[in-house]
């Protein structure tokens, strides 16, 4: 080989490596939480288990499936009273684990958008009668496998209803007898 066939070959091994581009898959973007209600969720006493997030939105630059996401009642969490739950179905992939009070932790591999409907399910309920009307934050929060999203909260502020009397039988009233036409009592 002539140094001008040299040449030639060393140009042409030249282009074809810079027409190779080798890419490496690197999970460094964390997922986002977003469109997020910006307003208190208010939850009037003695009504059903109502949405806390229905307009949450899941999205990750460099992943379309999450293995986990953790709700939870970060301020002023009443144990006697307070429940987080889901109102829906869970998609198959992903495992709810409701052990730890006032919290609820997904886990699994599945979708965003599964992961999202999951999160938008996610419901609060007050048992108690009256309750205590501290007002309770809940943070939502999602896992990738590799990297975690910030948080994100919506207060809940607990409205206390106006309820009805209720007569209490366990007294006994003692009225005096007064005859009627009898005149005003003398002191």
């Amino acid at each position: 080989m002539n140094a001008i066939q040299k040449i030639l070959v060393i140009m042409i091994f030249s282009l074809l490596c810079s027409l190779v581009v080798i890419e490496i898959y690197i999970d460094r973007a964390a997922p986002v939480l977003s469109n997020i209600e910006n307003v208190a969720l208010y939850y009037t006493e003695n009504t059903a288990a109502t949405e806390i997030m229905g307009t949450l939105t899941i999205g990750d630059l460099d992943t379309r499936t999450l293995h986990g996401a953790s709700i939870q009642i970060i301020n002023n969490f009443q144990y006697a009273e307070d429940t987080l739950a889901y109102n829906a179905s869970m998609p198959t992939s992903i495992t709810v684990n409701t052990q730890v009070s006032g919290a609820i932790i997904l886990s699994g591999v599945a979708s965003l958008s599964e992961y999202q409907t999951a999160l938008r399910a996610i419901t609060y309920h007050n048992s108690k009668n009256p309750p205590n009307i501290s007002t309770r934050t809940v943070s939502f929060s999602v896992s990738d496998g590799t990297n975690n999203s910030l948080p994100v909260t919506r207060d809940i502020i607990i409205i206390p209803s106006n309820d009805a009397p209720v007569l209490d039988n366990t007294h006994v009233l003692k009225l005096d007898a007064v005859r009627e036409d009898a005149g005003v009592p003398s002191q």
